[in-house]
């Protein structure tokens, strides 16, 4: 127990933070929301391609990556299991 008060203590000395907030502990990544938001990134473009270091596995990968392609595909799927399901097909969410 003593550690785990040693450890908060010299924490609170240093100015460690306690708190997780994510618009300040990942500013990249809330740039490259925003930029998905007011649509200068394509939707549903996967994470991994917004990356700026790739092996060249990932570079042979990102070569095929064809978003409205994938768009097209995860539509097509919702339909199928909305109209299996004997349902009707509701409208495809904003900025998706």
């Amino acid at each position: 127990m003593a550690i785990f008060v040693g450890d908060y203590v010299a924490g609170w000395y240093a100015g460690v933070p306690r708190m997780k907030d994510p618009n300040i502990m990942w500013p990249w990544w809330r740039e490259q929301m925003n930029k998905i938001a007011t649509g200068e990134i394509p939707a549903n473009t996967p994470g991994y391609s917004l990356v700026q270091w790739r092996n060249e596995a990932e570079e042979r990968w990102m070569g095929t990556l064809d978003v409205e392609a994938m768009n097209k595909e995860r539509q097509e799927r919702r339909a199928r299991y909305y109209t299996a399901k004997g349902m009707a097909v509701p409208p495809a969410p904003v900025g998706v």
